[in-house]
């Protein structure tokens, strides 16, 4: 499996790095290998680059309790966007839908969903192919 495939079946089935060390064990033992842990931390760590800056930080609940979780933030949309566009032109996955999107715009659709415990945005490029 490639970081890239582990990266987005660890996002889809929310496991954590424990979850996904055991994970590892059940695929091997079934023939399917998987990369190291440190080199998929490196590649998500390559991933989000220099636009990314991710600590842990001390929340404080509604009931008063503090708790530490994980908190990450994009440093410079503009770069971050622009970064994006780069990479979807390179794979050549750009459109503009039948000219539904003018050719002189790019759009971008931002969101936010409270779930889980926490708050979490999302981006989306909709001058793509498949954007949802």
């Amino acid at each position: 499996m490639s970081n890239l495939s582990v990266m987005a079946m660890k996002e889809a089935t929310d496991l954590t790095w424990s979850q996904l060390r055991q994970q590892r064990r059940y695929l091997k033992e079934a023939g399917l290998l998987m990369p190291s842990e440190s080199k998929q931390r490196q590649a998500m760590e390559d991933l989000a680059a220099d636009n990314i800056v991710t600590q842990m930080v001390d929340f404080v609940d509604s009931y008063g309790q503090t708790h530490r979780a994980a908190f990450g933030r994009v440093t410079n949309i503009t770069t971050f966007v622009t970064k994006l566009l780069e990479q979807h032109k390179l794979h050549k996955t750009l459109t503009w839908h039948n000219s539904t999107i003018s050719h002189d715009e790019v759009w971008v659709k931002f969101g936010g969903d409270h779930g889980k415990d926490s708050l979490k945005f999302t981006m989306q490029i909709a001058n793509t192919h498949k954007p949802n």
